[in-house]
């Protein structure tokens, strides 16, 4: 699985500079259940503090929470109906890199609502191909509510 994949670079000393696992993928790294969002970010930060930059981890329809060594910022889409969940992780991903240079705590914002907004079209869709490219409205940001329960606790 992707996570034992990642578990295994990060202890052989590779740290990418930006990873992007769903929550599934980051609970086998770590090694242990996530249930809140809080969850989410502490094992994001394990993967940090062992010298990965960035971690992107999408939470499905709770959104999706990035983690740098300075900040945590969780994001929302409203709710969609979901058509098709292939490809909505390399969507986010997508989105994330579209808009992110790594340079300040705004643009980081910014590249996490293009993350949150192209995942959440891509449920929408029949194929995992976006048909636009758009920011979705109604997003929700801010720092991590930790005691927030994930819909789907990996």
């Amino acid at each position: 699985s992707g996570g034992t994949t990642l578990r295994r670079w990060i202890r052989s000393g590779y740290a990418p500079h930006l990873v992007k696992p769903n929550v599934h993928e980051l609970s086998a790294t770590v090694g242990r259940t996530l249930r809140t969002v809080g969850d989410v970010v502490i094992a994001a930060r394990q993967l940090v503090d062992v010298g990965v930059e960035t971690v992107l981890a999408s939470l499905g329809s709770d959104g999706a929470v990035v983690v740098t060594d300075s900040m945590a910022l969780w994001a929302r889409a409203p709710r969609t109906e979901v058509v098709n969940t292939t490809g909505a992780g390399d969507a986010a991903l997508a989105g994330f890199l579209s808009g992110w240079t790594g340079e300040d705590s705004q643009q980081l914002a910014a590249a996490l609502v293009r993350a949150v907004s192209w995942g959440s079209l891509a449920v929408g869709e029949a194929t995992p191909v976006l048909t636009e490219l758009r920011s979705v409205a109604g997003i929700e940001i801010g720092e991590p509510m930790a005691v927030r329960e994930l819909t789907d606790a990996a």
